[in-house]
């Protein structure tokens, strides 16, 4: 059902605004980029499929007004992420996996990865995460 529902299997930040909105899921989605950033056409995950997808993601942010899916452009800095989670939100975040998996090297891309963070611990700095990248998707990351 999910994947008919994004009917793509690159998936944006934008499709999953619109998979919420299809669910009735009430979503903020915020972004520094809303549209497509020609510099990610560059990126291997993206080479083959970018015109295509830059197409089809123009076209959505284009249409979410009309499709109940919003968005702001705005960053979010740590205090208004933390701020959400203590308030009981949980945030699904594109981050670049190779620093949250701590893989350094000196020809090292952005490798974009979903997490969704539902947890704060102040006294530790640490944010609780799901990582479906992890065999055990639980874990602690600790706030920058």
């Amino acid at each position: 059902d999910l994947v008919q529902r994004v009917q793509t299997e690159s998936v944006w930040t934008i499709d999953l605004a619109y998979l919420f909105a299809s669910y009735g899921v009430p979503a903020e989605y915020y972004t520094i980029s809303p549209g497509v950033d020609p510099s990610y056409s560059d990126e291997d995950f993206y080479e083959a499929s970018f015109v295509a997808d830059s197409k089809r993601v123009t076209d959505l942010f284009a249409k979410a007004p009309a499709r109940h899916v919003h968005f702001e452009k705005r960053h979010l800095d740590l205090v208004d992420i933390v701020n959400r989670i203590l308030g009981g939100f949980a945030a699904i975040m594109l981050v670049d996996s190779g620093k949250l998996h701590h893989k350094l090297s000196q020809e090292r891309e952005y490798h974009g990865h979903y997490i969704v963070v539902y947890g704060y611990n102040p006294e530790m700095n640490m944010f609780a995460v799901i990582d479906p990248a992890r065999r055990r998707g639980y874990r602690a990351v600790e706030a920058a």
